[in-house]
């Protein structure tokens, strides 16, 4: 689904693509773009005439949705290095050389909260 910041103004593109493979190709080309340019990704790029930017997010469950959200407040809070979610679930990075941990439910979002970040970084395994 495509999101604008400004979606009180402009409404949503929401995007249906014929097979999972689709899907993760081209969520994985959006990827790949934000990590090559280091830029916003823009309406522009993919052939509009806007300059605005825009936002790609997976069609999620409530409660993986949920799951993000919690999640975005500890990468905010510096908890976390990155959130992401693939296949409609969702992964967090603890360190950037981390590999991704599935996060399932609620009570893995408050072991990270209640563990401090530098506990994390010295395990090395990571798991809920």
């Amino acid at each position: 689904m495509y999101s604008t910041k400004h979606s009180n103004t402009y409404p949503d593109i929401i995007l249906t693509l014929a097979t999972p493979q689709d899907r993760n190709n081209f969520l994985k080309s959006i990827n790949d773009f934000k990590q090559s340019k280091k830029d916003q990704l823009r309406l522009q790029h993919i052939g509009f005439t806007s300059p605005m930017a825009f936002h790609v997010n997976e069609n999620l469950t409530r409660d993986n949705y949920d799951l993000l959200k919690a999640a975005l407040k500890l990468k905010k809070q510096n908890l976390i290095y990155s959130v992401f979610s693939r296949r409609g679930l969702i992964n967090v990075k603890i360190t950037k050389d981390d590999e991704p941990i599935r996060i399932t439910n609620q009570d893995d979002i408050r072991k990270i909260q209640q563990s401090s970040s530098h506990l994390f970084r010295n395990s090395s395994n990571h798991s809920f």
